[in-house]
């Protein structure tokens, strides 16, 4: 049982007697007590993945709700997915657990705790026009390093009222961003403190073998950052920089005609690009929690100037047909989950790729494995860097030298300079290969959502719905 009166300056104990009465289910880490002990005007909890950051910012939202009864305060996230499925979720599992009363109205997307009759505001930072209403005696934030400055700003202009004003967020490093200048440089503003949680310190209440699954699907600096919770410059200059010719370009890559193709698609239609792969060792392993010891060959492209999709599977098509006498070709479709939108035709990209290969006489038998929506840019470049040297050290991915546009985006593809977590796309010819690469990477080899089902490749293909 965490006494959340212990966190109480005494100075300003007269304001909080409804503090003294509540107490919650909530045994702080070191990091997290040093958190919620801090007295400024603006304090961040950093810490890597595990560290406790949900549960100690929905701690951190609770306490103030008792130490300005009848006020609101505003719990925020960047986008409302998360909101909904991870910020609210720690809050009400600990309000529930600690056996704190309170009301939930979906609707309105409010918490009141009838205590000291205090409403929390749920709210999402995407929009920020929205944050507008009224005033609030505290505000906390989750994830403040995925929210864009504005919208933190805005936030705080709505803290004006209550006994104890207070504004905190919690965060996973992504480098030396405006969260990173804000609470931690030299350069940071006055009353703006932060924590900085210590690696793995929360392992006693995760899963064993958490921290080394990460190791295995993590390339080795977003380890650093994710895991360790360290700040490095991920955003600046290359962005698959685990890329080396000399180790992953391999000329002896052959087809193996007892697997199955991976055709993954980035529907762009000026030049369309496309890459053929086969996953390359025992797909046993592949199939395994981790999948850590499976090894990717991209065996060859396709980067088609002025391309319809017609054109696209045709060109597919004679590629695969001199690759294999076996009929029918097995083959599992990855891209572009946008792909799955109506076109003007009527049909989406992914219904014209079906209707081809069921219309082409038995010998393709065609399989699409999509995600409900696109992965981000940086899951999905994070994938391919894992692939290519993990945390471990362990390549995994291996290319034939006639993918050239493809090895030249693993070279010269780097992250914008005036928009931060982006890919610069103003080369024309560059980005639309890797991006392809990067769907399948992130759908087969990336840290997968629970209950993701992964194909064995080894066998005939039951058929996965792809609408």
């Amino acid at each position: 049982m965490f006494d959340l009166q212990s966190s109480v300056d005494r100075a300003v104990a007269r304001f909080l007697q409804p503090a003294r009465e509540l107490q919650l289910e909530y045994s702080p880490l070191p990091s997290q007590k040093s958190f919620h002990d801090l007295d400024c005007y603006a304090k961040g909890f950093s810490g890597p993945v595990g560290s406790g950051k949900s549960k100690a910012l929905a701690a951190e939202a609770i306490f103030q709700a008792y130490r300005n009864p009848g006020e609101y305060g505003i719990l925020a996230a960047p986008i409302y997915r998360q909101l909904r499925t991870v910020t609210k979720h720690a809050l009400i599992e600990l309000l529930t657990e600690s056996g704190v009363p309170f009301r939930e109205r979906k609707s309105e997307d409010t918490i009141t705790l009838t205590q000291p009759r205090s409403t929390i505001l749920l709210k999402s930072l995407d929009e920020p026009q929205n944050l507008r209403g009224p005033n609030a005696a505290w505000c906390g934030v989750d994830e403040l390093s995925y929210a864009s400055q504005d919208a933190w700003n805005i936030l705080l202009q709505r803290v004006r009222v209550g006994k104890r004003p207070a504004r905190f967020a919690v965060w996973t490093p992504r480098g030396f961003d405006w969260v990173y200048r804000s609470f931690k440089s030299a350069e940071a503003l006055p009353g703006f403190e932060m924590v900085l949680a210590t690696p793995r310190e929360n392992a006693a209440n995760l899963s064993e073998g958490y921290y080394e699954s990460l190791e295995s699907s993590y390339d080795e600096r977003f380890y650093k950052q994710e895991v360790l919770g360290e700040y490095l410059s991920m955003g600046a200059g290359t962005v698959y920089y685990a890329f080396n010719r000399n180790v992953h370009v391999d000329g002896g890559l052959v087809y193996n005609p007892n697997r199955p193709f991976l055709w993954a698609l980035d529907f762009n239609v000026d030049p369309m690009c496309s890459v053929i792969c086969q996953v390359a060792d025992d797909p046993t392993t592949w199939l395994s929690t981790t999948r850590s010891g499976s090894r990717l060959n991209v065996l060859d492209e396709l980067y088609l100037r002025d391309c319809r999709i017609d054109r696209a599977c045709e060109e597919f098509w004679s590629r695969a047909e001199k690759a294999t006498k076996v009929r029918p070709i097995e083959v599992i479709a990855h891209g572009d989950a946008s792909g799955n939108a109506r076109q003007t035709t009527g049909s989406s990209n992914w219904n014209m790729i079906q209707s081809w290969a069921n219309n082409h006489g038995g010998d393709i038998r065609l399989t699409t494995d999509l995600p409900s929506s696109n992965p981000s840019v940086e899951e999905r470049t994070n994938a391919v860097n894992a692939m290519l040297r993990n945390a471990e050290g362990h390549v995994r991915a291996s290319v034939h030298p006639r993918c050239r546009m493809l090895i030249r985006d693993l070279d010269e593809v780097r992250w914008s300079e005036k928009v931060p977590g982006e890919i610069d796309k103003r080369q024309k010819d560059l980005t639309h290969v890797s991006d392809s690469l990067g769907y399948l990477i992130s759908r087969r080899f990336g840290r997968q959502p629970k209950g993701h089902n992964v194909v064995d490749t080894s066998k005939p293909l039951p058929g996965i719905p792809y609408a």
